[in-house]
């Protein structure tokens, strides 16, 4: 693999999503790049929102860094195609999903995959 100086400007990674009752699901993921400048601004915004009494719903939050998805379908099996309010569906639905897709977000970004 090569090692560019500047990484694509998306990437994908499998997120594990809680189902209650039920085996956690793979979501594919595909995520926007942040640089480390601009991923600081994204962690601090809530913080800096709360501080001035203010909230940003995580399907907004988590808008920011999600570029697209493959996984959800409707009870038909039709695929879901991601959009925003798709996403504050399955936030809505899954309520650890939000926490499930930051971690997965943060993790990408700052951890190195490991070889098995």
């Amino acid at each position: 693999m090569t090692f560019k100086l500047i990484p694509n400007p998306t990437f994908a990674t499998t997120v594990k999503i809680t189902q209650p009752g039920a085996e956690p699901v793979d979501l594919v993921v595909t995520w926007r790049f942040k640089s480390g400048k601009d991923y600081a601004a994204w962690l601090a915004k809530p913080a800096e929102l709360a501080a001035k009494g203010q909230t940003l719903p995580d399907h907004e939050y988590l808008g920011e860094v999600i570029a697209n998805w493959d996984g959800p379908v409707t009870d038909a099996g039709v695929a879901v195609p991601y959009g925003a309010e798709a996403l504050q569906t399955l936030l809505n639905n899954y309520q650890p999903a939000a926490r499930e897709l930051y971690d997965a977000y943060c993790a990408a970004l700052t951890e190195s995959r490991a070889k098995n």
